[in-house]
């Protein structure tokens, strides 16, 4: 373990304790491993609250959590994530999900998490208050009621539990491997509960005595009172694919369709609402859409704003910064679409495979009236698919959006799209705004 010295702090350094103290949101770039893992540390010290660190990869997330304990000795916990795809019928790693659940219910000091787990969803508190089994020492139950409460749960009965989700039955003995980190074994004397114990379900050794146990389901959804939904769904899946019969009531894949099952899903940000939400650089989160960084001038030729954005619009005539020397006219930037677009060209670009994706990110300059929320030099980021002509582009880059400001904590959005439709009915529409228009 090491220190640094920051007995000279320097009014940047200063800034950013004031911001956090403050709890103010704000962004620093440029910055190594080390120092981001340094100015962690010093978020937690001086906001006094627990801290969310979202990570491109689950691969960045593990050498966060390594730098922090073997720099500065503090632990971490990774949210891992689960692979659940519509096209493939692999059941999850539910070791991953008891892992998840494990800590978004303990709630640890600090949390780093891949981006792609903080897009996933849960279940919400009151759903395990519903559902999970609570068992105690000194309570009586039917072993045969039990056994079929867990089958609604989505455990599998076996002879001898050797993985997650299975129970075994035998005689006053019942064995429960939940999403814990070992299974549990429940004896009975008659009908009453006289021991719970974790045991190691390898050498069915006894690991720790304990006075009750939640079972909690195996997934994120029941099918209590869902059946017809269940039923068909297993119609519609035989109906497509002949190969595949969903006898089971928990069928292999089911994961896909937790929507149908569980409408009131929430999201990370609902478990760990009272932290602080620290964001490895956007380089990172954009990479895991596929979208590569574009460094682009500053100062472009004037031309290239009159020929992209149009030579009559506000922004051309009124709000660029234009630097005239000798034969050259050059602006300060006002956008950046177009400077994507000549770099795209320019670099032959177009030779590389579809689509070509692009995020930036940096300093932009209009001169408009300052006011609230609007200043003559204003920092955008945004992204630039090219090759594909069809809406599935358009929709991408919605949906990125739209999940970038969720994961910032931005809930309740409301999404407002607008077009002008097709050439074809954008002639129509102008011909219709030429009539109106038109004076009397």
């Amino acid at each position: 373990m090491f220190t640094i010295n920051t007995d000279d702090i320097s009014k940047s350094y200063e800034d950013f304790r004031l911001n956090v103290k403050q709890g103010k949101s704000f962004a620093i770039t440029g910055l190594t491993s080390l120092l981001r893992i340094f100015l962690l540390s010093k978020i937690r010290q001086y906001s006094k609250k627990k801290i969310l660190f979202i990570t491109s990869t689950e691969q960045n997330a593990l050498k966060y959590q390594s730098d922090l304990m073997s720099a500065f000795e503090i632990k971490s916990e990774i949210l891992p994530f689960q692979n659940i795809s519509m096209y493939e019928t692999v059941t999850p790693n539910l070791y991953d999900y008891a892992e998840q659940l494990k800590i978004l219910q303990t709630q640890p000091d600090i949390v780093i998490s891949p981006v792609k787990s903080i897009l996933e969803k849960f279940p919400d508190k009151n759903f395990f208050n519903k559902h999970s089994l609570r068992i105690k020492i000194g309570d009586s139950i039917d072993l045969k009621q039990f056994a079929q409460k867990l089958v609604n749960l989505g455990y599998k009965k076996s002879t001898m539990v050797n993985d997650i989700a299975e129970f075994s039955i035998r005689g006053d003995i019942a064995d429960i491997f939940s999403l814990d980190d070992n299974p549990v074994r429940i004896e009975l004397w008659g009908d009453e509960v006289v021991d719970i114990r974790y045991f190691n379900n390898e050498t069915q050794k006894s690991i720790e005595k304990i006075k009750e146990i939640n079972i909690l389901p195996v997934y994120k959804f029941t099918l209590d009172g869902k059946q017809k939904i269940l039923q068909n769904l297993q119609k519609e899946i035989i109906a497509n694919d002949e190969d595949i019969i969903p006898e089971e009531s928990y069928f292999e894949g089911i994961e896909v369709y937790q929507n149908l099952f569980n409408d009131n899903l929430v999201s990370v940000l609902d478990y760990l609402k009272d932290y602080i939400l620290v964001f490895d650089e956007t380089a990172e989160i954009f990479s895991k859409y596929g979208y590569k960084e574009i460094r682009t001038p500053i100062f472009e030729a004037t031309e290239l704003f009159a020929r992209g954005v149009g030579d009559t619009t506000d922004i051309v005539n009124k709000e660029m910064y234009t630097l005239e020397k000798s034969d050259r006219s050059l602006t300060l930037r006002p956008e950046n679409t177009a400077g994507v677009v000549r770099s795209y060209i320019e670099n032959g670009m177009s030779r590389l495979p579809s689509p070509v994706k692009l995020w930036y990110k940096g300093p932009m300059f209009r001169y408009e009236r300052p006011q609230a929320g609007r200043q003559r030099q204003f920092h955008q980021v945004g992204v630039e698919m090219f090759g594909i002509k069809n809406a599935t582009a358009d929709a991408e880059v919605i949906l990125l959006a739209v999940n970038y400001l969720k994961s910032l904590g931005l809930n309740n959005l409301e999404v407002e799209l607008n077009s002008l439709g097709c050439p074809s009915c954008r002639e129509a529409y102008k011909a219709k705004i030429k009539e109106v228009l038109k004076p009397e």
